[in-house]
């Protein structure tokens, strides 16, 4: 039961990558040389508590799996920069969403396509690659 499990997880997420979001998937040199560029908005979609617990991408922001579909659609810009103390993303500015592996990141990735995104791109690896890269720095 656990193989199935687990086959059904990579299938989903080998799915969305390939339904994309106008970016693709990115790697850790990428995401590390976006650290530093405020024209590109980092998305933490996993929760607050994981945050909090695990840390998170120097100059991301957090939004939740949940609330992507909010923040990046009908929220006001206002609120949004209230929020999460960045302007809200122009729809073809590039946005990197990450997670722990990937998968809730593709998901974000395809939510923000469905709001006309245009240059959204998934952390190949996420969260899990980032603490490993950094550990082998």
């Amino acid at each position: 039961m656990h193989s199935l499990s687990l086959l059904v997880l990579v299938v989903a997420w080998s799915g969305a990558q390939a339904a994309g979001g106008g970016g693709g998937v990115v790697d850790y040199q990428y995401v590390l040389r976006a650290t530093g560029d405020p024209a590109v908005l980092i998305i933490d979609v996993r929760s607050p508590a994981e945050v909090s617990d695990l840390g998170s991408i120097p100059s991301s922001i957090n939004i939740p799996l949940n609330d992507v579909h909010m923040a990046l659609g009908a929220m006001p810009a206002a609120r949004f920069l209230a929020l999460y103390g960045r302007p809200k993303p122009a729809r073809d500015a590039e946005l990197i969403v990450y997670c722990t592996v990937g998968i809730r990141a593709a998901r974000a990735q395809q939510t923000a396509a469905s709001l006309g995104y245009t240059n959204v791109k998934n952390y190949r690896g996420s969260y899990t690659d980032w603490v490993k890269q950094q550990q082998q720095q």
